[in-house]
């Protein structure tokens, strides 16, 4: 399953997300962090910043995603990555 949402978790998709959700690259580093099933301490060393820092992105964009906690951000995002990865071309706006 993490195998797969890696695949699907593509630059381009991630990118649109990211606009969707108005989302800052920390906030984003944060989700795709949870999407694939790291740790937050592993990415925050990833990303080179307190674990409680990368614990204030990721609560900062659950708020933007309008969820109240990790699963609900998985399920939002993975429905958007899914939407995202499987267009070609067609609307980009995913509403």
């Amino acid at each position: 399953m993490l195998e797969e949402m890696r695949q699907l978790a593509t630059t381009k998709a991630l990118g649109k997300v990211r606009t969707r959700y108005g989302l800052s690259r920390r906030e984003m580093t944060a989700m795709y962090g949870l999407l694939t099933g790291e740790k937050i301490r592993t990415t925050a060393a990833r990303a080179g910043v307190a674990e409680t820092t990368m614990k204030n992105y990721r609560r900062r964009a659950y708020v933007k995603l309008r969820v109240q906690d990790g699963l609900e951000a998985v399920m939002r995002l993975t429905t958007d990555l899914v939407r995202y990865s499987n267009s070609a071309g067609g609307d980009e706006s995913g509403r």
